[in-house]
């Protein structure tokens, strides 16, 4: 650590690079001494950080593990990784590191990247301005949905979806979990997976996650969608469901948060975000590919139960349009 790096660790008060990170500044009045210590240390070493495991922070900063899981609390995250994840996504413009945005936006290198720290890191490098067209913006757009399915293909494991093919065949119920963005994908899979005779339910109500998750059991498989994977109720609620038994199955843009350590399976998605639109349709579309990807392969997987349902389905829709 520097001599200017020391000082700073050393004035119990936010430095410069700290304060300029919003996630620290809006959370600071509930920090330590401790806390600002460690908050300036990230923010001056941030590539540094970016590759540390929880040990490697504590012993670079003098500080308990126990302290660092407990800062991470303060910023209502889960831990190291989703602290991780935030700041790869939040960080100003001026603290962006060029060896992570080149590394995130270079084709061979990708997959890393995202494994690390999600696809966030492969976001548009500009904004949009009143002075872009419709026509700028249409190839912006359809360039990132573009870039995301490409690297997810490159990224996608074809081993994982063959297990969640399995998991979901060898099971007799089928839940769908998702807050906000992600339970617009769950209610699509969900409405689609139907169609096999599984008995589906598409939960966004955490009191009802947990209820469920109190009484499932190993016939229960879970489809989880998280783009972060750094939700601290969807954690407790999977960690529920597993000690009772049922499987879990994760869309996410994060292979190592904290709600993968909970997924018998993981599948990532690569979905880059436009900075003007963090609530864009990109990962949507993305995770519904993938989920096309596991239905596809499940329609295989139960052939002849999957025609007989179908036909049995279109007569039925057919009621509807006389």
């Amino acid at each position: 650590m520097s001599p200017d790096s020391t000082n700073e660790l050393k004035k119990g008060q936010l430095c410069r690079e700290a304060q300029a990170i919003a996630l620290f500044s809006s959370h600071v009045h509930l920090f330590t001494k401790s806390d600002t210590a460690l908050a300036n240390f990230i923010a001056l070493h941030i590539d540094q950080f970016m590759h540390m495991t929880i040990l490697d922070l504590a012993n670079a900063t003098g500080l308990s593990e126990i302290t660092i899981s407990r800062f991470c609390k303060k910023l209502e995250l889960a831990g190291i990784h989703a602290l991780k994840i935030n700041l790869a996504y939040f960080l100003p413009s001026e603290l962006t590191t060029s060896s992570l945005s080149s590394a995130a936006l270079t084709p061979g290198v990708a997959p890393q990247a995202a494994a690390l720290l999600g696809a966030q890191l492969g976001a548009s490098l500009r904004a949009f301005t009143p002075e872009d067209s419709p026509q700028q913006i249409c190839t912006e757009v359809f360039a990132t949905i573009s870039a995301g399915l490409n690297q997810t293909l490159n990224l996608i494991d074809y081993a994982a979806i063959e297990q969640a093919a399995e998991l979901i065949n060898q099971s007799s119920r089928l839940l769908f979990f998702g807050f906000g963005n992600s339970s617009v994908v769950c209610h699509d899979l969900g409405t689609r997976f139907a169609r096999f005779g599984i008995s589906c339910e598409i939960v966004s109500d955490l009191h009802q996650q947990m209820t469920i998750a109190a009484v499932c059991g190993p016939e229960t498989v879970i489809l989880a969608v998280s783009y972060s994977g750094s939700s601290l109720h969807l954690d407790e609620v999977l960690k529920l469901a597993r000690s009772r038994g049922a499987k879990v199955i994760l869309f996410t843009s994060y292979k190592n948060s904290a709600i993968a350590e909970q997924a018998d399976v993981v599948l990532m998605g690569v979905c880059p975000e436009l900075k003007n639109n963090t609530e864009a349709a990109t990962s949507r579309l993305i995770y519904m590919a993938i989920g096309d990807v596991l239905y596809t392969r499940l329609t295989l997987l139960r052939s002849k139960q999957y025609q007989d349902n179908l036909k049995s389905i279109r007569s039925s829709l057919a009621l509807l349009r006389t």
